[in-house]
């Protein structure tokens, strides 16, 4: 069953990703034995949702997904509002999540933009066609207070349930996407 992401407070977000406040509230950020980072350090918990200037933005990035936010952020000035490493369950065998970056497109010229150069990024990337981990680069939406807002999504959908096979096949996949990210920015 494919994740729904909610964001409630999305224009008090933007505003902040914009400007950040002069004081930004601190909040304890635990990461889980997984690696996934959230108020509890929970699997299944909600994650928090800092925008760019923020002192734990960072900090608040899995390992797996951490040089590729920055490189949106920093270098083809997206709004990144979700991303997640991937995660094995408690075995350690069975994959629960796939690895993911969403992205917040402010306009329809930015979503255009966006879309264009991280199109061409993931074409790029080669890609066996029976691999058991896909790079896509997915349509999506954001339940907000203001109803769906369109948003992209940097999936690489898992066709395996074995954590160990996935982590394999992702690694070089995400290897690949961050030199094409780095060579497409102006």
């Amino acid at each position: 069953m494919p994740l729904t992401n909610t964001m409630l407070g999305v224009a008090r977000f933007l505003d902040a990703w914009a400007a950040p406040p002069e004081q930004p509230l601190r909040l304890p950020l635990r990461e889980g034995a997984a690696g996934q980072r959230n108020l509890s350090g929970g699997v299944t918990d909600a994650a928090i949702v800092f925008p760019r200037g923020h002192p734990q933005f960072v900090a608040a990035l899995e390992d797996g997904v951490r040089a590729l936010v920055v490189l949106l952020v920093e270098g083809l000035d997206c709004v990144t509002f979700s991303s997640c490493e991937g995660h094995a369950a408690a075995d350690g065998r069975t994959l629960l999540w796939g690895r993911s970056v969403d992205i917040l497109p402010r306009d329809t010229g930015e979503d255009a933009r966006v879309r264009a150069v991280l199109g061409g990024c993931v074409d790029a990337v080669r890609q066996a066609p029976e691999a058991p981990v896909r790079l896509r680069l997915v349509e999506d939406e954001v339940q907000t207070e203001f109803g769906p807002l369109p948003a992209l999504t940097l999936d690489f959908t898992p066709g395996t349930a074995d954590a160990a096979t996935y982590f394999a096949v992702v690694a070089p996949l995400y290897a690949a996407l961050l030199v094409e990210v780095e060579a497409a920015i102006p």
